[in-house]
């Protein structure tokens, strides 16, 4: 029994020795591997700054200044301490995937792509060195703190223990997003006036910016003004001077409602572009030409506008739009006419007069045309082919839809015109000069020009005027004969 007891009694111990030693090296071990683990969160943000992360930035309790930039993707290696040393020697040497696998020989591992808060993670890295470089991104034009190396676990700020959720800040410079400009003609001008009915072609601008392979979004909007008679069929679109097709390289659609014209690029045409971009010459633009004409709703002197902008998503978490920073205008004029007398009615007023009619002329001698229903002006070298107006009962009428001014002089100009007078009203006669010149600009059609007529003034026949005349005339007859008869018998 004693020996069975002895047996017994050991065999109890070791399994005591087993429960309490070995498990608490199991925990101890357990616990010690876990503490060095880390969790990294790399947050990708605008910047060209490398700066060292203070402690609150590597724990994510602060976050340096910049924007987030989604869609960009790292590739990591755990590497020797011996090659890590070498990468961090010659930094710009080891920024590519190829060159760091040519170094270690091995393929790397690559992160998911930057959400929309620019961030990207990697949870349970162990001890040890390591190295991330950023993947190619035609949209970024410079980096700082990429690549970069890490040797974990980072030590806490205390000194007593280590960083478990370690935040890092990597940043890029992207490439400038697209810009957006908007002329009339062709000589880059910001104002014009024009005839009503006059073709106006009017130019909107915008560049093709670094990185459009990447974009998601490139869409040039333009609300055309209700004043403008507008075809879409007379839009042309460009790439750096090569015709676009529409229905293939971009489609085109406008609201007659709101007045609004869309041309938006498909994403396989952005591929098309970003393959053309060359680093050495100024940014490609895209041109866009339309036709547009002043209609019979303008108003006189005021100027007309488009309001164009482009919106854009550049694939990184800039989706925003720019508007043309100085819309071009365009504007007409006219001009007020009362025909009178000098004669004055018993409240002091000059006498109206109606069935006047008139021509005008332009600086050139050329006659006015106008079209009754839309009053689209053109010019004609005869005076049989002019638009006849014909002053109203209370003796007005006017004229409208003519241009003034030079382009480009921001609706500060003016131009002359004449009036000439073809049919004088009744009882009334032409005047000696029947032109009268009269100027238009922004603000003639608010004011009122009067044009002035004598009345005839003609003795009527058989009136007292010629009975006295005729007296004489038989008196000196009588008178002659007389004369002569006494010379005779002399």
């Amino acid at each position: 029994m004693s020996k069975l007891y002895k047996l017994t009694s050991m065999i109890f111990a070791l399994c005591l020795i087993i429960t309490l030693v070995i498990p608490q090296e199991i925990i101890h071990a357990t616990t010690t591997e876990t503490e060095n683990l880390t969790n990294l969160t790399i947050h990708k943000i605008t910047g060209d700054t490398k700066e060292t992360a203070s402690y609150g930035e590597l724990t994510g309790t602060e976050t340096p200044d910049g924007e987030p930039i989604s869609n960009i993707i790292f590739t990591y290696w755990e590497v020797s301490k011996a090659h890590y040393d070498v990468m961090m020697e010659n930094q710009t040497a080891y920024q590519t995937t190829t060159q760091v696998e040519t170094l270690t020989n091995t393929s790397g591992t690559a992160l998911s792509a930057t959400q929309d808060d620019g961030t990207t993670s990697i949870k349970g890295l162990t001890e040890g060195y390591y190295w991330f470089v950023e993947n190619k991104s035609a949209a970024v034009i410079k980096s700082a703190a990429v690549p970069f190396g890490l040797v974990l676990p980072i030590t806490n700020k205390n000194g007593n223990g280590y960083i478990t959720n370690l935040h890092v800040y990597p940043k890029n410079t992207l490439a400038a997003t697209p810009t957006i400009d908007e002329t009339i003609s062709g000589n880059n001008d910001k104002s014009k006036s024009a005839d009503i009915g006059e073709n106006i072609t009017w130019n909107i601008k915008t560049t093709v910016p670094k990185g459009i392979e990447e974009y998601d979004k490139y869409t040039i909007e333009s609300t055309i003004h209700d004043h403008l008679n507008f075809n879409v069929d007379n839009v042309s679109v460009d790439y750096n001077g090569t015709t676009l097709k529409k229905d293939i390289d971009y489609s085109i659609s406008f609201n007659d409602g709101s007045r609004n014209l869309i041309i938006e690029l498909p994403k396989t045409k952005f591929s098309e572009m970003g393959a053309a971009w060359n680093d050495s010459q100024n940014p490609p633009t895209l041109h866009i030409s339309m036709t547009n004409r002043i209609n019979n709703h303008a108003e006189m002197g005021n100027p007309i506008k488009n309001n164009s902008r482009i919106l854009f998503d550049n694939g990184h978490g800039t989706n925003s739009s720019t508007s043309v920073e100085e819309p071009p205008v365009v504007y007409t004029g006219g001009k007020k006419f009362i025909k009178v007398t000098e004669d004055r009615d018993e409240n002091g007023k000059l006498v109206t007069l109606p069935d006047a009619e008139f021509v005008i002329l332009n600086s050139n001698g050329k006659f006015l045309k106008q079209d009754k229903e839309t009053l689209d002006v053109s010019w004609a070298a005869t005076q049989a082919e002019a638009k006849k107006f014909t002053s109203n009962t209370d003796g007005t009428f006017e004229v409208t839809g003519l241009s003034y001014g030079i382009d480009n002089d921001n609706n500060e100009g003016s131009s002359t015109y004449t009036l000439r007078e073809t049919k004088a009203p009744t009882d009334y006669a032409l005047p000696t000069n029947r032109n009268t010149e009269f100027i238009v600009n922004n603000s003639s059609y608010n004011d009122t020009q009067p044009i002035i007529n004598k009345r005839v003034s003609i003795p009527d026949t058989g009136g007292t005027g010629t009975i006295l005349f005729t007296v004489i005339g038989l008196a000196l007859m009588i008178l002659a004969l007389v004369l002569i008869r006494r010379r005779k018998q002399a």
